[in-house]
């Protein structure tokens, strides 16, 4: 009888752990921006926002390049690098505008 052994990626699992660390700083961060806070510190959060645009779009440039760890079928590589590319240009652009735009209290003032 073969016996099937698992090769074990160390790499991958670095490049999952981060993948999960950024996915709930951005979770955390789109709830922080919805509270009180998050209104007064608008211009705050787009800046996080064109941020998080900018690293995502680099991580959808390292997986279609192939430098990270990814699933065995190539079209899904390259639905995912793809779906990196899209949400970072949209967090980039939504960030562009947050940062422009005046807070709540900063219009109140000026009235």
């Amino acid at each position: 009888m073969d016996v099937t052994t698992m090769h074990y990626n160390s790499s991958a699992e670095v490049w999952g752990i981060f993948f999960a660390i950024l996915a709930a700083v951005l979770v955390i961060t789109a709830m922080m921006s919805i509270t009180r806070f998050g209104m007064k510190k608008m211009s705050l959060f787009g800046v996080l926002m064109m941020g998080y645009g900018i690293v995502m779009i680099f991580l959808g440039f390292l997986m279609s390049s192939g430098i990270t760890p990814m699933m065995q079928q190539q079209s899904s590589t390259q639905l995912s690098s793809v779906g990196m590319f899209v949400v970072g240009a949209l967090m980039l652009s939504n960030g562009l505008i947050m940062a422009r735009s005046l807070s709540h209290s900063q219009m109140i003032e000026m009235k």
